[in-house]
């Protein structure tokens, strides 16, 4: 985990922090992605931040496309309220570790977590707490 003040992140995650509806409030961000050819899949670098105070806590995990497509799953069947959540990024079977088309599945990816961050009530959901490693009492 890493400490910042909160004047040095960016004007997305401060966004993100201020939409939250969570206690404390979070930001989810798609920092970075790294592709493995010998096994053709693409991993993403996810940060979550969490406010506390004038500093920001963060911590990163790196997932496979299939991991955060159960996580969207999982969170579609709980019992949160999903309403804001928009549509996950589609899966691609051929091409799906080309550049271009990468660049387009971050920003959808994007969108998707920032809405992830306004649904009231996912730290306290186990999957999510899981699989962003974190623990929120």
């Amino acid at each position: 985990m890493m400490r910042l003040q909160l004047s040095s992140i960016s004007e997305d995650k401060i966004q993100q922090l201020s939409l939250s509806q969570s206690t404390p409030p979070f930001y989810l961000s798609v920092e970075a992605f790294e592709i493995d050819q010998t096994i053709n899949v693409t991993f993403y670098t996810i940060e979550i931040g969490f406010r506390n105070g004038e500093e920001v806590i963060m911590h990163t995990v790196t997932k496979r496309y299939s991991s955060l497509e159960k996580l969207d799953k999982a969170i579609k069947s709980s019992d949160l309220n999903t309403t804001q959540l928009s549509d996950f990024p589609k899966k691609r079977y051929f091409g799906n570790t080309d550049r271009t088309f990468i660049r387009r599945r971050v920003q959808k990816l994007q969108e998707y977590l920032s809405c992830v961050s306004k649904i009231p009530g996912i730290l306290k959901f186990p999957y999510f707490q899981t699989f962003f490693e974190i623990s929120i009492c």
